[in-house]
């Protein structure tokens, strides 16, 4: 199962080629779980992403049959170190520890999707929402650019685009998120 983050903000325009991270699978928090922070730094926030299920193998996709592709969309949340990440990025270094560490990502219940496709997400993270306008055409972008390199398989996610705006999380934070008005996650920081 590979993890796959697009380093765009809703509404920004898609890159080529497409700037992306490749997160570990071990990174994922137990579903029910709660979030450990570790102890390498000191300050920590959230980042919440439109997040897309692969449901069928697949290479070099085109974008009008990426919906073939995907059974389910929902919410993931990123936790990233601050200090840390800042660090390396004012060395010109990449911050990649961000995506290995144990517990840097959730994911939230999944939403299967209907044959007719997606169209706009209303996402609600920490009482900030975000309406996602044409989703199925951000999907298909991404689906078609990571396809273009690499061959996506069952199981896979794809992490299309982030909300635009990061909330600070610390130890005793209860992350909540929904997509359309229905719940799908409630996630403890410990």
């Amino acid at each position: 199962m590979k993890v796959i983050a697009f380093d765009r903000v809703y509404g920004s325009v898609a890159v080529q080629p497409p700037a992306l991270e490749l997160m570990a699978d071990s990174a994922l928090v137990l579903p029910g779980k709660p979030l450990f922070l570790p102890d390498f730094d000191s300050d920590w926030i959230c980042r919440a992403y439109l997040s897309v299920r692969i449901s069928r193998l697949g290479k070099n996709i085109a974008q009008k049959f990426a919906g073939r592709y995907y059974d389910a969309v929902g919410v993931a949340l990123r936790v990233l170190p601050v200090n840390v990440c800042r660090e390396l990025g004012e060395a010109h270094r990449s911050c990649g520890v961000a995506g290995l560490f144990d517990g840097a990502l959730a994911l939230g219940k999944w939403i299967e999707v209907s044959e007719s496709g997606v169209r706009d997400l209303d996402i609600e993270v920490m009482g900030q929402s975000v309406t996602i306008a044409g989703a199925d055409k951000i999907i298909a972008e991404s689906v078609a650019a990571v396809s273009a390199y690499a061959t996506i398989k069952m199981g896979d996610v794809i992490m299309p685009c982030c909300m635009p705006a990061s909330m600070a999380v610390a130890e005793g934070s209860l992350i909540d998120a929904s997509v359309n008005g229905d719940a799908v996650m409630a996630l403890r920081i410990k």
